[in-house]
């Protein structure tokens, strides 16, 4: 948690802000109606928020640890010890992720 003082009326008070993580959804891409008008299903989540979603069938994956994956070799061990060789959209979404965030083949 980060925590900021502020000045009210001659009074200093704490306020107290959770710590939002960015987040990818590797599971499926949202559908194409949606309102965000986006492909991918990226989500700023607190801590509880994550703990909350990981117990359900969604993948989701700290968009910022991509970069561990320096080399290519790297990510696909990852996604085979992760065991989602036979998730084509898992496994093509972080590859697109690592290749944008990277940029690298």
């Amino acid at each position: 948690m980060l925590s900021n003082y502020q000045e009210n009326g001659g009074m200093t008070t704490k306020k107290t802000y959770q710590q939002d993580t960015f987040y990818l959804n590797l599971s499926n891409p949202l559908p194409d109606e949606n309102e965000r008008q986006m492909t991918f299903d990226f989500q700023f989540l607190t801590k509880q928020e994550f703990e909350r979603k990981k117990c359900k069938w969604d993948i989701w994956f700290k968009a910022n640890d991509i970069l561990k994956f320096e080399k290519t070799n790297d990510l696909d061990s990852f996604i085979e010890e992760s065991g989602w060789l036979s998730k084509t959209f898992t496994k093509n979404t972080i590859r697109q992720l690592r290749k944008v965030i990277l940029k690298k083949n």
